[in-house]
């Protein structure tokens, strides 16, 4: 397959930045001996072409990529890492301290004066690994059903330890005006990645979400590639069993800023995953010369590890999977799927006024529709009963039925009741009413793709839709308190929107009373139009 040649400046520059970032961690006199590449390789370019090279001892190297076959040299020339094919080829490699950043042109005659097809290699990994995920996809409903695009104010933002890296600007998620929040309707809520090698080894893991951003990760990752740096992310590392003496590094998770982070270390099984942090053999080498060159590189700090992988993302809900729509009898609700697939379990809860109800969902079928009995088999009908049981008490219940639907799906009790103690409050005790539906695993694969080598033998990838649900009594309400023209006093405006407790929700409140609003002046705008046309017509009739 020949390759395209690259247009786009946006990654042209990244790429570059990626490459400065990681090969220049500071100054040194003597230049560092240049190695030549060992073993397989797997090559990603930028627009999508994959291949793989073995590079043997004696310089010679081996690709293939679909149909293409070839053999080739590889030699240092002018200080620089050239690989030569014999089908008319010529690629560059730089170390990246482990993994390579290649630049590669066809014919070999484009060299070097016109732009190469740009991609990154990562060496082929080996090992018997298995990956459990759990996460959650949080959305904000309408009384129809429909998303509701929100944001959150930086002092609504469920709080973390301050070692967890944050995207800034326009790709943080709580930023009001950005470009970004106008779309996000949904939050890709802490995805945590736990790992049970057979042995010690090094993995590699990118997670993608082509619908949005990711906007918080720990440990920090190795390197970013693509357009927009948010979207695809990269995590090279060890893994170290779960006692290792390196868990000593483990950064402290205390106070409110780190109850919700913490939580998910409470899986003694897991393996540590310990960051490859870029030029750490170069940085623990200047470490020891230290003593005798003042000049030399000051050392990185220690890689970062922690029990597991985390990150978090907002992006848009697109055909989420499920719809809740209010029907006219008060507390009564019919569900939609809108998936391809059964949805195994729902939960749904109403919490108002220190008392709770729920009701639990076998199964939700998939789209379709049964022509026998004429009726489609993609909805089931809830009916919240009368809430006379304390909200710790019905909390309590449904941490139990939580843990065993979630470990039946897939996840370790200790990761069940992990991902069950990280929510807990905002699950079970904010007012409110939702809908909790574990999903099949093939919606997370759909919506944050996982590439991890070695390649697990299993990933089990257990993620909840978390459906905030606005009923019409609140729309009502927050459409008469923030309509301009109403001329509601601010104060007990003011009152009004406390009342109705809806935290970190509230922008997405706001943005439902502007649509509400909108359609309002739509339909009155349409009704008088016709009164306009009915009135001419009957002028019209009078004349003739």
């Amino acid at each position: 397959m020949k390759l395209k040649q690259l247009a786009h400046p946006q990654l042209l520059l990244i790429i570059a930045a990626t490459v400065l970032t990681l090969t220049s961690p500071g100054s040194t006199k003597a230049k560092p001996e240049i190695k030549l590449p060992t073993g397989g390789f797997e090559v990603t370019f930028s627009n999508g072409v994959f291949q793989k090279c073995e590079f043997f001892e004696d310089a010679t190297v081996k690709v293939t990529q679909d149909g293409r076959t070839a053999t080739g040299t590889v030699k240092v020339t002018d200080g620089k890492i050239m690989v030569r094919y014999e089908d008319n080829r010529i690629e560059q490699w730089s170390d990246l301290d482990g993994a390579y950043f290649v630049n590669h042109w066809h014919p070999t005659s484009a060299y070097p004066e016109q732009a190469s097809q740009m991609g990154t290699a990562e060496k082929h990994l080996e090992g018997k690994l298995e990956v459990h995920e759990w996460g959650t996809f949080t959305i904000l409903q309408g009384s129809d059903g429909n998303p509701i695009p929100w944001y959150q104010a930086p002092e609504k933002l469920v709080d973390l330890p301050p070692f967890v890296q944050q995207q800034a600007g326009a790709f943080s998620k709580s930023m009001p005006f950005n470009f970004a929040n106008d779309l996000d309707s949904m939050r890709m809520e802490t995805p945590v990645l736990y790992f049970y090698p057979e042995k010690a080894m090094d993995v590699r893991i990118s997670a993608s979400f082509p619908k949005g951003r990711i906007t918080e990760v720990f440990p920090p990752v190795a390197y970013q590639f693509s357009i927009l740096p948010t979207t695809n992310t990269l995590w090279r590392g060890t893994l170290l069993p779960p006692n290792a003496p390196e868990k000593s590094r483990i950064p402290e998770a205390t106070g409110q800023n780190g109850r919700h982070y913490a939580a998910a270390r409470a899986v003694p099984d897991a393996w540590l995953y310990s960051q490859i942090t870029p030029r750490t053999e170069a940085a623990l080498e200047a470490a020891k010369k230290a003593k005798a060159k003042s000049d030399t590189p000051f050392p990185l700090p220690p890689a970062p590890i922690d029990h597991f992988i985390f990150y978090r993302g907002a992006g848009n809900a697109g055909n989420f999977p499920i719809r809740a729509v209010e029907q006219d009898t008060p507390g009564t609700y019919l569900l939609h799927s809108q998936y391809h697939q059964t949805i195994p379990k729902l939960f749904a809860l109403r919490v108002v006024d220190g008392k709770s109800s729920w009701v639990a969902i076998d199964q939700l079928a998939r789209i379709d529709y049964d022509k026998k009995e004429k009726k489609t088999l993609n909805q089931k009908e809830i009916i919240f009963p009368e809430a006379t049981k304390s909200t710790k008490e019905v909390a309590s219940e449904l941490r139990h039925a939580m843990v065993a639907a979630l470990h039946s799906e897939g996840l370790t009790k200790d990761e069940a009741k992990a991902m069950v103690a990280t929510w807990d409050d905002l699950w079970f005790t904010d007012p409110g009413t939702r809908v909790l539906a574990i999903l099949p695993q093939s919606y997370a694969d759909e919506m944050v793709p996982l590439k991890i080598s070695p390649k697990p033998a299993k990933v089990e990838r257990v993620f909840v839709a978390r459906l905030e649900l606005f009923n019409k009594a609140q729309e009502q309400i927050l459409s008469s308190i923030l309509d301009p023209i109403n001329g509601m006093d601010d104060k007990i405006a003011s009152e009004k929107l406390a009342a109705l407790n809806l935290g970190r929700y509230s922008a997405g409140g706001m943005a439902r009373a502007k649509t509400l609003i909108a359609d309002q002046i739509e339909s009155r705008f349409s009704r008088l139009e016709k009164l306009q046309k009915k009135q001419m017509d009957t002028e019209t009739a009078s004349t003739r």
